[in-house]
């Protein structure tokens, strides 16, 4: 027999939540985020606030997202790296209440901030690897020419460039791992770019290894070039090895694989590794570099601490004629 005590107190828990208030009840607030051409945008982050509530969840591989909340009102800000930020305000007085959003590219900004005829160079923008914001006050330098500019307060940039050539991009920032990418610059023609830093600290000795690779791109010795993963990809080839070949660069500049190659992978050297197991997916670009003897000492001290010397990989000191036409070394930077 159930006491009349309790019974008291369950008929006044009823009482109670019958006069519960609205905003008590949870509701479930769902919707998709588009962007102005009615792309789906997936990991775009949708923070919401309400009384009691804040919270942050993800757009799924459909754009979707769902977020339990309180009935009433709610300050939902959505963001997506390369989107205006959008901040509305949404009623929610259904327990199903339904919210979609379509964000503005930046894009539209970025031509509007750099606008000119046939203008050759790099723009765009540098954000976060996992929260995909802008980041403020990045430094982006080309390698080859030594240009620098600093994001600004929306992460974007530009560097107006005069050859057509493969470019090396080093992105660095306080707080964030130095990132090294290429892209390829097509005179007369705006390449728009977007590099993401994952936050953390260069590995120590890091700066080491991008002064010899600032110096080796500025020093452009004879019999020597650099090539992007896309030119490589171009002719089907898998391995950089069969790449290499088929591009045409080698027979361009009077080059051809030896025995023997000093194999440097992002920075470091890889002793004995071959070459022909490396995948042209899993790298950015590579720097190839030939022999010629009134720079062979310039070119050893560019290859920095790497201690893979020309001897080494030509055997004699004074090469043969044949020899000469060998790569001396091949340094890869690959997609990490």
């Amino acid at each position: 027999m159930i006491s009349p005590r309790i019974t008291t107190g369950l008929a006044i828990a009823a009482a109670l939540c019958a006069i519960c208030p609205a905003a008590a009840q949870r509701a479930q607030v769902s919707g998709i985020v588009r962007n102005e051409r009615g792309e789906l945008l997936t990991t775009a982050r949708v923070h919401a606030t309400a009384k009691g509530v804040d919270t942050t969840v993800r757009t799924n591989d459909r754009g979707q997202y769902v977020l339990s909340l309180p009935m009433g009102t709610a300050r939902v800000l959505v963001t997506a790296f390369g989107y205006e930020a959008l901040d509305r305000e949404i009623p929610i007085d259904k327990l199903e209440t339904k919210a979609d959003f379509q964000l503005r590219g930046l894009a539209r900004q970025i031509a509007e901030f750099a606008i000119r005829e046939r203008w050759t160079g790099l723009r765009g923008v540098i954000g976060d690897e996992v929260t995909r914001e802008p980041i403020v006050g990045a430094e982006v330098m080309v390698a080859q020419a030594k240009q620098k500019v600093v994001t600004d307060s929306l992460g974007r940039f530009e560097i107006p460039l005069t050859s057509n050539e493969q470019k090396v991009v080093q992105v660095t920032r306080d707080g964030y791992q130095t990132r090294i990418r290429s892209f390829g610059v097509t005179e007369g023609q705006a390449t728009d770019v977007v590099v993401l830093l994952k936050a953390g600290s260069d590995v120590k000795g890091y700066g080491h290894i991008l002064r010899d690779l600032q110096q080796r791109l500025t020093l452009t010795p004879f019999r020597s070039f650099v090539a992007g993963r896309e030119m490589l990809a171009k002719n089907g080839a898998v391995t950089v090895y069969d790449a290499v070949i088929a591009s045409g660069l080698l027979a361009k500049n009077g080059l051809k694989f030896g025995d023997t190659v000093c194999l440097l992978v992002d920075g470091q050297p890889r002793s004995g590794f071959p070459i022909s197991t490396l995948r042209i997916g899993d790298i950015d670009f590579i720097e190839v570099f030939g022999y010629r003897a009134d720079i062979g000492s310039s070119l050893r001290v560019a290859m920095g601490n790497s201690r893979c010397t020309t001897e080494s990989v030509l055997g004699p000191k004074v090469p043969t004629f044949e020899q000469k036409r060998y790569i001396e070394y091949i340094s890869v930077w690959t997609r990490k």
